[in-house]
């Protein structure tokens, strides 16, 4: 697995240049500058839980893999050259209180003009309802991305909720996966 980090970087596109920030801000901006097609109609080969062999992915885990957690989510981000798609999974830990999970709202983002913006087409809603063990929200297509004329890092975003059976605790957070540097024509 190869863990792209974001650096800071200026990409000159049509005469202009654009600086990435080295790190970017927590809050996405969802307002659909760039536009992401799907690079192909066939389903997500990666649905049974084996990635095809030529993609690259990009995990993120809240807590860590091997840390102590009540509830883990994570987001991927799957790369293939130019195409691209997103995945976000929630867990109630064993050992722990019983929590009931949910993954929505999946997008694509690019880092563009020093801001986070959605990816228009990415926007997965999986509306599905609540799970007791695990949930999952995930692209079904593979996508590129357009309008940018330029190579720009790329992420996946997704709000994860969880509360106790009687109640008593209930959160919503938004996570991201690790960026992902793409050609966006």
């Amino acid at each position: 697995m190869r863990r792209l980090h974001r650096v800071a970087a200026a990409v000159a596109a049509l005469g202009i240049a654009t600086a990435l920030a080295a790190v970017a801000p927590a809050q996405a901006d969802d307002s659909a500058e760039l536009t992401a097609v799907p690079a192909s109609s066939s389903p997500r080969l990666a649905s049974t839980g084996a990635a095809p062999n030529a993609e690259v992915y990009y995990r993120a885990c809240k807590p860590g893999v091997g840390q102590p957690a009540q509830v883990r989510s994570c987001m991927y981000l799957y790369k293939d050259g130019p195409r691209f798609f997103g995945e976000a999974m929630v867990t109630d830990m064993e050992g722990g209180k019983n929590y009931s999970v949910l993954a929505v709202d999946l997008r694509i983002q690019a880092y563009a003009d020093g801001k986070w913006q959605q990816l228009r087409g990415t926007w997965k809603t999986d509306a599905d309802g609540w799970f007791d063990y695990r949930d999952r929200a995930y692209h079904t297509n593979w996508m590129t991305c357009s309008g940018a004329g330029q190579t720009l890092p790329l992420r996946a975003a997704a709000t994860i909720r969880y509360k106790l059976a009687d109640g008593t605790q209930r959160t919503t957070v938004t996570r991201y996966s690790p960026s992902a540097r793409t050609w966006c024509p």
